[in-house]
């Protein structure tokens, strides 16, 4: 009797993590993609397009041939940002992705409309890379820290890269 080829399990990857972060990052980052695309079929590619961890997602995921999904917050979410080469990766990740979505209509107005595009982002995927220093602040809890827990409360498994202790694990 033949053995069935085992078939991989598509899934869709999301990541999340800090705006700034140690230069290692970016390098870890592209192993644990190349990784992840080994073991699974991955169909697409999500990134919330915030500068730092997103947007080398973002690029490492085009690098490798994924489908990019951008889930942009509001209407210009970049217009609040100062470094205009930062602006200007922004556009060119967003006019090269495969499909853009705006999760909430409209300019920005508060920063709820980040916990709405990262819930979006969340209930979308089935994998999740997290870019995370391990820093819990209960009054003022990071974007990266919320989304973590959304990911938890969903049970959606992710990658944990730590950038405090510089270790990768399955989570």
């Amino acid at each position: 009797r033949e053995a069935k080829p085992q078939e991989k399990k598509q899934i869709t990857l999301m990541v999340t993590g800090h705006r700034v972060i140690p230069s290692w990052v970016k390098d870890e980052l592209a192993r644990v993609v190349t990784k992840l695309r080994s073991k699974y079929d991955i169909v697409k590619a999500i990134s919330g397009m915030a500068w730092g961890t997103d947007m080398l997602f973002a690029e490492e995921a085009m690098k490798q041939g994924l489908y990019l999904h951008c889930y942009l917050a509001c209407q210009g979410q970049q217009r609040r940002w100062t470094d205009e080469n930062r602006k200007a990766k922004f556009r060119s990740l967003v006019t090269a992705a495969d499909e853009v979505h705006q999760v909430v209509p409209g300019l920005w107005k508060d920063n709820s409309c980040y916990i709405k595009r990262d819930q979006a982002m969340v209930d979308d995927s089935t994998f999740a890379i997290v870019v995370f220093n391990g820093i819990v602040d209960k009054e003022k809890p990071s974007g990266t820290c919320t989304t973590k827990g959304m990911l938890d409360k969903k049970k959606v498994p992710y990658v944990l890269i730590d950038t405090k202790n510089r270790k990768t694990t399955i989570v």
